[in-house]
């Protein structure tokens, strides 16, 4: 067999995006087809994969379980299921709202030529027009969120609107970012690797020259901008704000932002106006000091924010309990954070975090906290931190939770740390690795990438790196920048020795009496009150307790997609330990999306300071909507106690 079926390539997907088993009955329900069809299918898929090394697994009691040896085989197996008689073919819905997406923002890029007709759309992606139209309701809805439309041009098609600005943003954020294209799609094609080296180097010049701090992923981000300035430029689309009122005296980012344009101008001759000056200046200014500098010395705008950090944290020792307000580290950190944080807020600059749902599931009570200093910081300052910052703020407070349990160590062995993503990432991951291998090593230092061949490594022993890296004379060891427990294994085989990071068993926080197998309520306000009471009435948790859940709710919603909310709070105390699940009759919308299974923690913060990865081990049963499904299906607690 040499080529799959629709249906067969359908399936095949569903394998391939999932991690774990898929039930043939759920296969078979998905797909409208019977299960001994279902079986006759896969099958036929699995002769398929014969020739990519792949095959489908089943187990008996689990179901079917996509499996492979070579990473390599399933990439290209992939690009042959988006292949079809040389064209390309989108089965999924969310596959073919990105290509509609990157297709209008190709055609936007090339201005001789932005809009295109439904027709030719609808052909290219094999699907009829009202799909087609179905498929565009959800791309206005992502370009919305980036204050984009699409409107009709005459008899020209449907194109992109909106501010060049916002566009480019756009182009950066969620093509590059969200999309996660590799580095040689990052900006489409528009220049050769031999121009993108020579910008490159520019831009590390300028760092260099200026004595810039920029994070590795400031540094793509900022490449990307220039290369989609230069393109635009030549094609007369400029940036339309030009604030150089905002400019402070003797402002060493605008002088970079200054040289950096001129270099440019000599390599391309593309000049750079005023307001694309600009423009680079407060990407320069919004990320600058992400970096910690051990040399770093208050300035006069400092001292209001660092009262607020400090207030905050007496604050937190009061409500919370826990005591951060001799951490000079984490103190110093945030300050340093909230200052590029209030530039980006104040030039409009906005960040996506791609550490954001990680740090949700690995480090609850940290983004707890996080949003704690939040919600504090924008009562005092009058500004709005979005989540994507507080993820950023919350690896700050995870570091100072690390540095809590740190233990006398002996000797070490001498290591780097390379990580993208910042102080507080990099804060986080040094606390962490100290806490659990701080009897055998020692953290020399913590690096941007692009400033590693000026690192003496003589007497480094090995390194540990957040991206792909290359070193001849030295072991490197790719970690997570949130450090998950498959990198601990890795670091413990590395030096034959290790803490294990030894889990709870989570069955035992589910009781019958905290089990409700149909709850009818039509709203989470509703829900999380009657569960909160019902915690209250059987000396579960205090009053304070009771009430801190629909405040923590309205703080930032709980639920966390495949119809499941796990609402929970820090304040408060909690007198027996439990899970109350709740099955609710019929799903209702919670903020963002529908809620049908919800899952309330009493577990006291100790324990979450303990076994940070508790979360973690809740939610992985609950991470596939499938495996949700079937928990609403059966509305049995000893079924959901099996799934632990």
């Amino acid at each position: 067999m040499t080529k799959l079926a629709k249906r067969q390539r359908l399936i095949l997907n569903m394998f391939i995006n999932s991690k774990d088993y898929i039930k043939g009955d759920y296969i078979a329900q998905s797909n409208k087809i019977s299960v001994k069809t279902t079986q006759r299918e896969i099958k036929e898929i699995n002769d398929f994969l014969k020739l990519y090394n792949c095959k489908i697994e089943s187990k008996r009691g689990q179901g079917y379980k996509f499996e492979y040896t070579k990473l390599e085989d399933v990439n290209i197996l992939k690009s042959i299921l988006e292949e079809s008689d040389c064209k390309l073919t989108y089965i999924l819905e969310e596959n073919r709202v990105d290509w509609i997406i990157r297709k209008l923002a190709l055609l936007y890029i090339d201005s001789e030529n932005e809009a295109i007709k439904l027709d030719e759309l609808s052909e290219e992606l094999f699907i009829s027009l009202s799909t087609l139209k179905s498929d565009l309701n959800v791309v206005k809805e992502i370009l919305k969120e980036y204050n984009l439309n699409i409107e009709r041009n005459g008899n020209l098609g449907i194109y992109i609107v909106g501010k060049e600005n916002k566009f480019r943003y756009f182009l950066s954020d969620y093509l590059v970012h969200k999309m996660n294209l590799k580095k040689s799609d990052t900006i489409f094609g528009m220049i050769d690797d031999e121009l993108s080296d020579e910008i490159k180097h520019i831009i590390v010049e300028t760092i260099n020259n200026y004595n810039l701090n920029i994070t590795d992923l400031g540094f793509d981000n900022l490449f990307n901008h220039i290369v989609i300035a230069i393109t635009r430029i030549k094609n007369n689309k400029f940036i339309d704000e030009n604030k150089k009122n905002i400019i402070e005296n003797n402002d060493i980012e605008y002088e970079a932002s200054k040289y950096l344009c001129n270099n440019i101008y000599n390599l391309l001759n593309t000049e750079f106006p005023d307001s694309e000056i600009m423009y680079i200046y407060q990407h320069l200014k919004s990320q600058n000091r992400l970096f910690k500098d051990d040399n770093y010395t208050l300035e006069k705008e400092d001292y209001e924010n660092l009262t607020i950090i400090r207030k905050t944290l007496v604050k937190i020792y009061e409500e919370v309990g826990i005591d951060f307000t001799k951490d000079e580290i984490l103190e110093k950190g945030l300050l340093v954070h909230l200052n590029s944080v209030l530039n980006r807020i104040k030039y409009g600059m906005n960040i996506r975090n791609n550490l954001l749902d990680e740090i949700k599931k690995n480090y609850v009570f940290a983004y707890e906290l996080g949003d704690f200093l939040a919600n504090e910081i924008g009562r005092n300052l009058n500004v709005e931190i979005d989540e994507n910052e507080i993820g950023f703020l919350a690896l700050h407070f995870g570091g100072a939770l690390e540095r809590m349990n740190i233990r006398e160590r002996k000797e070490k062995l001498k290591v780097i740390i390379v990580c993208a993503s910042g102080m507080g990432t990099s804060i986080l991951l040094r606390s962490k690795l100290i806490n659990r291998f701080g009897s055998k090593i020692n953290i020399m230092g913590v690096y941007p990438s692009y400033k590693l061949d000026k690192i003496e490594l003589k007497d480094i022993d090995f390194i540990l790196s957040t991206i792909d890296l290359e070193n001849e004379n030295l072991p490197i060891i790719k970690i997570s920048p949130i450090l998950d427990e498959q990198d601990l294994k890795k670091i413990n085989h590395f030096l034959k020795n290790g803490n294990e990071n030894f889990g709870i068993n989570i069955k035992n926080y589910f009781k019958e009496e905290l089990f409700i197998e149909s709850l009818e309520k039509d709203n989470y306000i509703d829900v999380i009150e009657y569960m909160a009471n019902k915690l209250y009435e059987l000396d579960y948790i205090d009053d304070v307790m009771r009430n801190s859940y629909i405040d923590r709710e309205k703080l930032s919603s709980t639920e966390i997609g495949n119809l499941v909310a796990i609402p929970h709070a820090i304040v408060g105390k909690v007198k027996k330990a439990g899970i109350f699940v709740a099955i609710l009759k019929n799903p209702i919308k919670w903020f963002h999306t529908e809620v049908q299974l919800v899952m309330m923690l009493a577990i006291d913060k100790d324990v979450f300071l303990e076994h940070e990865n508790i979360f973690l081990d809740i939610y992985e049963p609950v991470n596939e909507l499938y495996k949700v499904e079937e928990i609403i299906k059966h509305r049995s607690l000893e079924y959901i106690k099996k799934q632990y």
